[in-house]
């Protein structure tokens, strides 16, 4: 994977964040500053994810992808089969128990649902994707809302002059069947790429040997991903393009009640754009995007002999972005500068509904709106040859209306929700140094926020006699962020990099015990407590000791540590769950297509807590992951992926499959 960390400084773009898309492999990102610019002159601690790092990968999802970047903690302990909330990224030490932390962009539309901030990492097949750019820390006042811990930007294949059209097939553990079909081009002036992805698995017995019973089946999944782009170039100036994906996903398995549903999901995008290049180099991006998801589960009742209630939900979010780019150049006093300001607009609705068949005829609906837009303006400033000085930031006003929650079980059984509106400001300002030729510094500050979600204010939740419920009364969460790090070559081909971090965050949001009401045994509801301090440091190297040979190695030391809880004073001191202290990786990679290309890497991760108390944690484990890749000719491939190679195994919450096997072959013509 190829380490990019060159310094962030003030990142100002905005918010719910439709950064431009990346258009070179290795020197060129867009998702720090949403301007095309070299990384060595980006101020932000930025890491890709190149075709080449996806070739050598056993990664069978893109969240996988992400395992061995340091800074990173990749929940995917279920394999194939992990899909929805089981999915999950911390990213510079926001654990605990509220997704939404970090932001997922595809092709710069956001991807976290306005319902409750989660990501379905498995919407976008590893066929489809290009290149992922990570960047790391408060961003809000780029990315707005949601950008605690950083942003993710998958950004998908774009079509080329050159026709191709890819087929896959791939079986491994479990009974697991993945077929892939891709063709990408253009015919003069359109250029198109299509794809689908089908995936099958028997699965597994995910549950610890303590929640295992009698009743217990295996989990397994089908899923289907269809994905498409179009693009119209009519000049050397301007561009447009729509794209679309389908993603269809039925959990299986689980529990032995006919006609069962663990959790099924389907997800529809589509996303249009417009860009326009004039003579001065002034540029406009135009875009706009639709989402829509439905989802359903069904919740046995406590003897898991049938169904207690079936629940449904509804989601919808629209939104886009208009974006202008102004570049100035041998200004007297600062030099050479590019001027960007624009608005981002967003607005979704869930409608959940719960419905009981166990004979009690009781139902729980929740429904609500949201709204964003945020403002945005940054000035990337060249001082001479060594200085670059980013300033930026962002204005985000948003309104929460039209909730309402139903209970039929209570003597009121309709709650309305007034509306309530928020706003905010999210500064950055950061610099870079270029010492040396060989060694750059950089230094940034900026504050970020996550705003509630609709979930977070409305939804109302039960398991058995159990309740827990949203509050519409929240207040964002916050935090300030500092980074410092120096990047320095080594005999001109090595990389190292060092970043220390610290993030001071407050009003995090907790669910705290409430009296219950309704024939309810116990009640919890959502509420902003405490403050939070995360500091850490990040040590990442690679070396080519030759044209084949390869080694690439990271370490990260996290502590996220509650120092204010006033609910509950016992937590002040104790860790936020699911964040390790120690976190590692080292690979080897050889290059040799005459005979095989080779990646054997091992992964490290250590102890975490899995409660708030801190007296439960998940204990370390060292995974080693072997990928094998072979051409049999022009037009043919075979890979052989072996993760967790010593079948070793370990338990995040579910036990991992252990070892797994997969080999596939790939044709191209």
């Amino acid at each position: 994977m190829r380490k990019i960390t060159l310094s962030l400084a003030v990142i100002a773009v905005c918010g719910s964040a439709y950064a431009n898309e990346a258009v070179d492999l290795g020197d060129v990102s867009v998702t720090a500053t949403r301007t095309e610019r070299k990384v060595i002159d980006v101020p932000a601690s930025i890491e890709v994810i190149t075709q080449k790092d996806i070739k050598n990968s056993v990664a069978q999802s893109a969240d996988e992808l992400l395992k061995e970047v340091s800074g990173l903690d990749v929940k995917h302990s279920m394999g194939a089969v992990t899909s929805g909330t089981s999915n999950k990224i911390v990213m510079r030490g926001f654990g605990g128990t509220t997704e939404g932390r970090v932001l997922l962009l595809i092709d710069g539309v956001p991807m976290n649902d306005l319902y409750g901030g989660d990501i379905e990492w498995n919407r976008i097949p590893i066929s489809a994707i290009e290149r992922i750019e990570i960047v790391k820390g408060a961003t809000s006042a780029l990315y707005g809302s949601g950008a605690m811990g950083g942003v993710i930007n998958i950004i998908t294949k774009k079509p080329t002059n050159k026709a191709k059209t890819d087929v896959t097939l791939n079986y491994g553990s479990m009974n697991t069947k993945i077929g892939s079909l891709s063709t990408i081009g253009k015919v003069e002036k359109v250029g198109y790429f299509l794809s689908g992805d089908r995936t099958t698995s028997d699965g597994y017995n995910p549950e610890t040997p303590a929640n295992t019973k009698s009743y217990t089946r295996d989990k397994g999944t089908k899923r289907d991903n269809l994905n498409g782009k179009l693009t119209y170039d009519p000049d050397g100036t301007s561009s447009l393009f729509l794209s679309g994906s389908y993603y269809d996903n039925q959990t299986t398995g689980t529990l032995p009640i006919d006609s069962f549903n663990p959790y099924y999901q389907k997800q529809k995008t589509y996303t249009a754009g417009y860009t326009k290049k004039f003579e001065n180099d002034n540029e406009i991006l135009v875009k706009a995007f639709i989402k829509d998801e439905f989802s359903s589960y069904d919740s046995a009742n406590s003897a898991k002999t049938a169904v207690q209630y079936e629940s449904s939900s509804t989601n919808d979010d629209r939104g886009g972005t208009i974006q202008t780019t102004i570049p100035f150049t041998d200004n007297a006093l600062f030099g050479t500068s590019t001027f960007v300001a624009g608005v981002d607009l967003r607005q979704g609705s869930i409608d959940r509904f719960n419905h009981y068949i166990d004979g009690s005829g009781k139902n729980i609906k929740v429904e609500g709106k949201q709204k964003y837009i945020g403002l945005f303006l940054q000035d990337e400033i060249f001082i001479g040859e060594n200085w670059i000085i980013n300033l930026g930031g962002r204005y985000d006003s948003w309104t929460n209306y039209d909730g309402h929650g139903y209970d039929s079980s209570l003597a009121t059984t309709d709650t309305y929700y007034s509306s309530t509106s928020t706003n905010g400001f999210s500064p950055k300002i950061g610099i870079v140094n270029h010492l040396t030729d060989t060694t750059s510094f950089r230094a940034s500050a900026g504050r970020a926020y996550r705003a509630p979600t609709l979930s977070d204010l409305y939804n109302t939740f039960v398991s058995g006699s159990k309740i827990w419920y949203g509050n519409p009364d929240l207040k964002p969460e916050s935090v300030k962020s500092y980074e410092v790090g120096i990047d320095q070559k080594i005999f001109d081909t090595g990389k190292l990099s060092v970043t220390a971090y610290q993030s001071d965050a407050k009003d995090f949001f907790y669910y705290i015990t409430t009296p219950p009401s309704g024939g309810y045994t116990a009640a919890q509801t959502k509420t902003n407590v405490g403050k939070v301090k995360i500091r850490g440091v990040e040590v990442d190297a690679s070396y080519p000791f030759t044209d084949q040979i390869q080694v690439l190695a990271n370490y990260t030391y996290n502590t996220s540590k509650i120092e204010e809880y006033k609910e509950n004073t016992a937590l002040e001191g104790k860790y936020l769950i699911e964040v390790p202290k120690h976190k590692g990786s080292i690979s080897l990679l050889y290059a040799n297509p005459n005979l095989i290309d080779t990646k054997i890497s091992a992964r490290y991760v250590g102890d975490r807590y899995s409660n708030d108390a801190n007296t439960a944690e998940y204990k370390s484990y060292t995974l080693l992951d072997l990928k094998l890749s072979k051409k049999l000719g022009e037009h043919l491939e075979a890979t052989l992926s072996v993760d967790d190679l010593f079948d070793r195994s370990y338990t995040e919450y579910y036990v991992s499959p252990g070892r797994v096997v997969f080999g596939a072959l790939k044709m191209t013509f």
